[in-house]
């Protein structure tokens, strides 16, 4: 698996190699370079703005807590450029009558200031490059997985550090639509399948 991502990710790094040619034929070789720096980099889409509200149009929280299998309850919003990038949310801290205190102990959440999920989203230059930065994510990290997020759109899910508590062992899951990379974090270290679902839930809006 490690092999096909590699040979996808330097299909775009790839130098062409000029054909024989016979005396007084003129041939042109276009010859590939990897992108430089700033070729890789998102489109700025201006700042990035948060707001809690009450629900996130990307995906309700109830749908969330439930492939993730945590009890959530603040959620904030994140906007650029006049569209919603991405939400985020963040733990139940204190008991309710869904979880009284004996529950909310054995729940084992992080901090309230520590995020639960996160979907965030960023713009690319074409659908080549936001491929190609999507990969770059998944490289970042360990267990790489590939898997189905809709319908001829194959993401990747692995594990990296995003609650420092979880020592590096956090799911996340990353795919492209058109010239949108979506990221999705989490705290779930037990398997990735809780991340497939919210990201073949969350597809569709972007």
């Amino acid at each position: 698996m490690i092999a096909a991502l590699a040979a996808l990710w330097l299909a775009a790094c790839t130098k062409s190699t000029a054909p024989p040619v016979s005396a007084g034929t003129t041939v042109t070789v276009i010859q590939t370079r990897p992108p430089s720096a700033g070729a890789t980099a998102p489109v700025s889409t201006g700042p990035t703005t948060t707001k809690q509200v009450g629900s996130c149009p990307l995906l309700s929280t109830a749908e969330v807590a439930s492939d993730v299998g945590q009890r959530l309850a603040k959620v904030t919003v994140q906007s650029s450029g006049a569209k919603i990038v991405g939400c985020t949310w963040y733990p139940l801290t204190h008991a309710n009558s869904q979880c009284d205190e004996t529950c909310l102990r054995g729940e084992h959440l992080p901090p309230g200031t520590q995020a639960d999920v996160k979907i965030s989203s960023s713009t690319y230059a074409s659908a080549r490059a936001a491929r190609d930065a999507f990969i770059r994510l998944a490289e970042r990290g360990t267990h790489i997985q590939q898997v189905q997020v809709a319908a001829k759109n194959t993401g990747l899910c692995f594990q990296t550090n995003f609650w420092a508590h979880d020592a590096g062992k956090d799911w996340t899951c990353t795919f492209a639509v058109g010239t949108r990379v979506v990221l999705i974090n989490s705290v779930v270290t037990d398997q990735a399948l809780n991340l497939v679902q919210v990201a073949q839930a969350v597809v569709s809006r972007f």
